[in-house]
C-alpha cells in the first residue's frame, strides 16, 4: 500500500491500493504512547474508485495544496482536487496526461521549486520513452513552454481546459524507469532517475534533448528520494541494499548498507535531518517478526567519523497476530512519528525513539539533545535533583573536593585516608597504610646502609678502590635516577628476590618447630627468613626495627610470650577483637587468644556472648596432634555454623594442625585460611609467609597476584607492588571499575620510580587528571600537582659510590671538609678561613701526606668545597696510578701510556672517561 501525507493538512493522508482513498485522522486510541491506533474517516469518489492507481504525489505548493497527481497502471496521469473544504466527499476533475507509452506509471515527482513541472516515470513499452516531463500550466503544445519557464503561474490551473497535452521533455527510449526525483536545490531543473535496474541518470531539462545525461552504473535504482532537509543527500535501494549518495560527487555512493531482508520502500523524515525509514517487502513478512519489519537509518548518529556508516535501529511495531505492515509515511509536522498501515487496513501512529546526546562540562553543567529538542539550564538541574536517589554518589564531586584538599600529595597516610572522603573503603585505607610502612622501611634501610658503609672494612691501594656491592659509577652527562623504594615492589618480588640474592633456592627460609604458649607438648612448623620478616612488616604484623635489624634470622619471634602481644593489643583497641584472636593463635599463643575472647564477651550482646563462650571452650580443648577425635568431630560442624570469617579461619587452622597437615609440609590443610576472601589480604599474605614452604609460597603469591589484578583490588598492591608492571595493570583494572584515576596516579607517584611513571598508562592517567583540573579551573591545584610530580621523577644526588682511603690509617678521606672545619674551629678565624681556601693534601685522620700526582709529582688534594674539577683525584683502575684530573687529561691528549716511567699500562684504553674527554 502506498501512503502519502498532505504536508499542508497534517491530519489528511491518501492511500493507493487497487484504487485511491483519502483519510482524515479523527482521534488516537490506545495507552501506549509509542504505538497507538488511529481512528480515521474515509473518503471515496466514483471517478477514481474503480481505477487502478499505482503511484500518487501531493502538490508541494500551498496555493494548490488540495491537488494530487495520480499515476495509473495504463500510463495515464490524473490531476484531482479534494475541493476547497476537505469535509466534502466529491472530487473535481482537473486534467489528464497521456503519453504514447501505455505501460504502468512507476513514479511521480512534482518539482519542489517550479510549481508547473511534473515528472512521470513509466515501465518499458517497445521503443517508447519511459520518462515524461509535463508543464501542467501549458495549454496544449510545446511552444508555450518558453514563456512558462520564466513565469511561475501564467494560467490558473483550474482554468485550463485543453484536452490534449504534449510533454515538454522525454527521456529513456526503450528503457524502464524504476523511480525518479527532482534534485539540485532552488530553481532546480535536474531530474535524477533510476533506469532499468542497472544505472542512475541525471537529466537537465534546460539542455537540448540530444545531450547525453550523466550516468552512474549501480543497481540501487528503486525508491530514489532526496532528504528534504539537505538537498545533496539522496538515498536509493535495490533488494536488500540501501545506497546513500552525495550529489556533489555523483560518481559512486558515499556508503552502502545491507539490510537483513528485501526492502519495499524507503522515505526520508521531513522534520528530522538525516533520518531514513525502510520497510521490508511483503514476501518477507512471513519470516520477519512484526517487531523488526522496519529499520531506521540515522545519518547524524554515525558509527564512526571515519566510516560514516549510519546507526541502524528497529521500530517496535505491535500488530495483532497474523497482521503485518504493508505501508508507512512520515508525519509532516510531528518529529519522529510514523503513520503505519497494516494488511488488515488498520492505521497506527508509531513514535521513533530518538537517541539522547549529553554534553557534560567540567563545571558540572549538562545539556541534553533529543531530536530537535534541547534541554539545559536550571530546569534540567531541578529534574536531576528530583530523580536523584538517596544512595546516589556523585564521583565528580568527590574527585573535585579531593583535588582541592591536595589528596594523595602528602606522605601522611592517615591524612590521605581522611582526605579520600571514603574512610569506610577498607581497601583504599589499607593501600595508604602500606605506602606508609614501605616509606618507613626505606628510611630505616637508608640509615643502616650509611652506617654499614662507614664502618665496613675496605681493601685499599695507594689510590683507593670501588665498593663492589655498589652500582657502577655513572658516566658524565647521564641523569641519575631518583632513589626507588624497593618495598613498593610488592611481597611477591621481595620474597622471590631472596632466591636471587642467596643463589640457592633451598637456603631461602629456615623451618623451625615452635612450641605453643598455653598448650603443652604441642609444636607447629613455621618458616623464617629476613625477607619473610620484611614481608610481615609490610603486612603490619612485625615491628619495623625488628624487620630491618641485622641478624634478625637468629631471633625468636613465635612461641615467645610478648612478641605478638603488641599487635594484638593494637587490634583490640581498634575494635578488631576477633581478628586479634585469630592472629594470636597464628602466633601459637593459645593463652592470649582465649584472653581476647573472654574480654570481647563483655562488649558483646547476649546471643554473641553465648557463641563466644562456646568458641572459647572449644579452643581450650585443643591439644595439637594429641587432640582427641571427639574434639575434631565436635569442632568441625561448629566451624560451619560460624559467620565471622576470622573465627572460621581460627578453627580451620587448629583442625589442620590437629590432622598433622603441617608435618607433611602440605598447604592443603591451610586452604580454608589462604583462600578465604573475607579475610584481609594482608592477613592471608602474612599467614602464607609464616606457614608455607618456599615453593608453595611462590605459587600462592603468584596466584593471588593474578586474582587481585583481575579484580582491581587496591590492597592487592601488597602482593603485586605499585612499582611493577603488574601493579600498573592492577591499578588500570581499578580505574576501569571505579573511574578513579586520581587514586591510581597518586599511588604510582609513591614509588618514585621514573620507569614506572613514564609508562604510557601512567602518562595517560596524568594527562586525563590534569585536563580534568583545568576544566574545573583548579589552576593552583594543577600547579601543586605538577610540582609534586616533578619532584617524584626528578634526578637526585646519588649516594657516594667511590671512596678513597689513606695508605697509613686505612680511613676514608671523603669527610675532609668536616675534619678541616673542626681542625680550624680552635684556631683564629683568619687562619681558619685561609685553611678552608687552601687544598687539603693530607689525611684528615692521621695527617699523613696523600699520594703524589704522576704528572706534576705534587700531593693530590682538593679544596673543602670541591668546586675545581681539574684538582679532583683520578686514577687508572688497572695500574692504580693517577693524579690531578686536569693534568691527566692534558697528558693523555698526547700519549696513551701511563705517565709513570716504569709502567707499561695503556691507561687511556682502560678509562672510558678519558676517551669521552679526549
Amino acid at each position: 500500500m502506498n501512503v502519502k501525507f498532505n504536508k499542508h493538512y497534517p491530519d489528511v493522508f491518501c492511500t493507493a491500493q487497487n484504487g485511491v482513498s483519502f483519510h482524515k485522522i479523527n482521534s488516537i486510541s490506545g495507552g501506549n504512547t509509542n504505538f497507538n491506533e488511529l481512528q480515521t474517516t474515509k473518503f471515496l469518489t466514483k471517478d477514481v474508485e474503480n481505477q487502478d492507481v499505482k503511484c500518487m504525489e501531493w502538490h508541494p505548493f500551498d496555493e494548490h495544496s488540495n491537488i494530487i497527481a495520480l499515476g495509473q497502471t495504463n500510463g495515464k496521469v490524473l490531476l484531482r482536487s479534494t475541493g476547497i473544504e476537505l469535509e466534502k466527499t466529491s472530487l473535481m476533475a482537473v486534467k489528464e496526461f497521456q503519453t504514447k507509452n501505455q505501460k504502468s506509471c512507476s513514479d511521480l515527482a512534482w518539482n519542489p521549486f517550479l510549481r508547473n513541472l511534473l515528472a512521470v516515470g513509466l515501465e518499458r513499452h517497445g521503443r517508447q520513452c519511459c520518462i515524461a516531463v509535463w508543464d501542467v500550466l501549458a495549454k496544449s503544445s510545446f511552444d508555450v513552454y518558453q514563456g512558462s519557464l520564466e513565469r511561475n503561474s501564467r494560467v490558473s490551473i483550474d482554468a485550463a481546459t485543453a484536452p490534449n497535452y504534449m510533454p515538454i521533455a522525454e527521456y529513456g527510449s526503450a528503457e524502464s524507469c524504476d523511480s525518479l526525483t527532482w534534485t539540485g536545490g532552488t530553481e532546480t531543473k535536474l531530474l535524477l532517475a533510476g533506469m532499468s535496474k542497472k544505472s542512475l541518470r541525471l537529466f537537465d531539462v534546460r539542455l537540448p534533448l540530444s545531450l547525453q545525461a550523466s550516468v552512474v552504473n549501480h543497481k540501487t535504482t528503486h525508491g530514489i528520494c532526496v532528504d528534504p532537509t539537505f538537498e545533496n543527500r539522496v538515498a536509493s535501494f535495490s533488494e536488500n541494499i540501501v545506497a546513500f549518495w552525495d550529489m556533489r560527487l555523483f560518481s559512486k555512493p558515499v556508503i552502502t548498507v545491507e539490510a537483513p531482508h528485501n526492502i519495499k520502500k524507503i522515505e526520508w523524515n521531513s522534520s528530522r535531518c538525516g533520518m531514513l525509514a525502510s520497510m521490508f517487502s511483503a514476501s518477507d513478512q512471513s519470516i520477519v517478526s512484526c517487531k523488526s519489519s522496519m529499520l531506521i537509518y540515522d545519518m547524524l548518529n554515525t558509527i564512526s567519523q571515519d566510516s560514516g556508516r549510519p546507526t541502524v535501529r528497529n521500530v517496535p511495531l505491535k500488530f495483532p497476530d497474523g497482521d503485518w505492515i504493508n505501508g508507512f509515511a512520515w508525519h509532516p509536522t510531528t518529529p519522529s512519528s510514523l503513520l503505519v498501515s497494516s494488511v488488515a487496513h488498520s492505521f497506527y501512529l508509531s513514535t521513533v525513539c530518538e537517541r539522547t546526546h549529553a554534553s557534560w562540562r567540567g563545571t558540572r553543567n549538562v545539556a541534553l539533545v533529543c531530536g530537535n529538542e534541547t534541554y539545559t539550564g536550571s530546569n534540567l538541574e531541578q529534574t536531576i535533583l528530583r530523580t536523584k536517589s538517596a544512595d546516589f554518589v556523585d564521583l565528580t564531586d568527590i574527585f573535585k573536593r579531593r583535588a582541592q584538599n591536595r589528596y594523595g600529595l602528602t606522605d601522611n597516610a592517615e591524612q590521605n585516608i581522611e582526605l579520600s572522603l571514603q574512610t569506610n573503603n577498607i581497601h583504599l585505607c589499607n593501600m595508604w597504610r602500606l605506602f606508609d610502612i614501605a616509606r618507613k622501611l626505606q628510611s630505616l634501610d637508608s640509615q643502616l646502609s650509611q652506617t654499614s658503609q662507614i664502618n665496613s672494612p675496605q681493601s685499599n691501594t695507594g689510590w683507593g678502590t670501588r665498593n663492589p656491592h655498589k652500582q657502577p659509577l655513572m658516566r658524565s652527562g647521564s641523569r641519575p635516577k631518583p632513589p626507588k623504594n624497593v618495598y613498593t615492589s610488592g611481597v611477591l618480588s621481595l620474597v622471590k628476590d631472596d632466591t636471587e640474592s642467596s643463589g640457592e633456592p633451598n637456603a631461602r627460609s629456615t623451618p623451625e618447630a615452635i612450641e605453643w604458649i598455653g598448650v603443652s607438648a604441642t609444636e607447629t612448623i613455621v618458616y623464617r627468613s629476613k625477607k619473610r620478616n620484611l614481608a610481615l612488616a609490610l603486612c603490619g604484623w612485625c615491628d619495623l626495627s625488628y624487620a630491618t635489624s641485622i641478624g634478625v634470622i637468629t631471633e625468636k619471634r613465635f612461641g615467645v610470650k610478648g612478641v605478638g602481644e603488641k599487635l594484638v593489643r593494637n587490634l583490640r583497641q581498634t575494635g578488631f577483637t576477633l581478628r586479634a584472636c585469630a592472629i594470636a593463635l597464628w602466633h601459637m599463643d593459645m593463652k592470649l587468644a582465649i584472653e581476647v575472647l573472654n574480654s570481647s564477651q563483655l562488649d558483646a550482646g547476649i546471643d554473641d556472648r553465648h557463641s563466644l563462650a562456646t568458641v572459647a571452650m572449644a579452643l581450650s580443648g585443643y591439644a595439637g596432634t594429641n587432640s582427641s577425635s571427639l574434639w575434631v568431630e565436635t569442632c568441625r560442624p561448629l566451624q560451619n555454623t560460624l559467620t565471622n570469617p576470622y573465627l572460621k579461619a581460627t578453627f580451620a587452622f587448629l583442625l589442620a594442625n590437629a590432622e598433622e597437615a603441617k608435618l607433611e609440609s602440605k598447604s592443603g590443610g591451610y586452604d580454608a585460611v589462604l583462600n578465604n576472601k573475607d579475610l584481609l589480604i594482608q592477613d592471608r599474605v602474612a599467614f602464607a609467609c609464616i606457614f608455607l614452604p618456599d615453593e608453595q609460597l611462590d605459587s600462592y603469591l603468584s596466584a593471588l597476584c593474578k586474582d587481585v589484578k583481575a579484580h582491581g583490588t587496591l590492597d592487592g598492591l601488597l602482593v603485586c607492588g605499585a612499582g611493577t608492571e603488574s601493579g600498573v595493570n592492577l591499578l588500570q583494572a581499578y580505574v576501569d571499575k571505579n573511574l578513579d584515576c586520581q587514586t591510581a596516579l597518586c599511588a604510582v607517584m609513591q614509588t618514585r620510580d621514573r620507569d614506572i611513571l613514564h609508562t604510557n598508562t601512567v602518562l595517560h592517567w596524568r594527562d586525563s587528571y590534569t585536563q580534568l583540573l583545568n576544566r574545573w579551573q583548579l589552576y593552583n591545584e594543577r600547579v601543586h600537582f605538577d610540582m609534586v610530580w616533578s619532584t617524584s621523577i626528578a634526578a637526585r644526588k646519588p649516594n657516594t659510590q667511590i671512596f678513597i682511603y689513606c695508605n697509613y690509617c686505612n680511613k676514608s678521606i671523603s669527610n675532609a671538609s668536616k675534619v678541616a672545619a673542626s681542625f680550624t674551629r680552635g684556631r683564629n678565624m683568619f687562619v681558619g678561613n685561609l685553611a678552608m681556601q687552601s687544598p687539603v693534601t693530607s689525611c684528615p685522620s692521621c695527617r699523613k701526606p696523600l699520594a703524589r700526582c704522576s704528572v706534576c709529582s705534587m700531593h693530590v688534594g682538593t679544596r673543602p668545597l670541591e668546586t675545581d674539577f681539574d684538582q679532583w683525584s683520578s686514577w687508572c683502575m688497572k695500574c692504580k696510578h693517577g693524579g690531578h684530573q686536569g693534568h691527566l687529561l692534558e697528558w693523555f691528549r698526547h700519549s696513551k701510556q701511563c705517565p709513570v716511567s716504569d709502567c707499561k699500562c695503556f691507561c687511556e684504553a682502560n678509562s672510558p672517561a678519558f676517551l669521552d674527554e679526549g
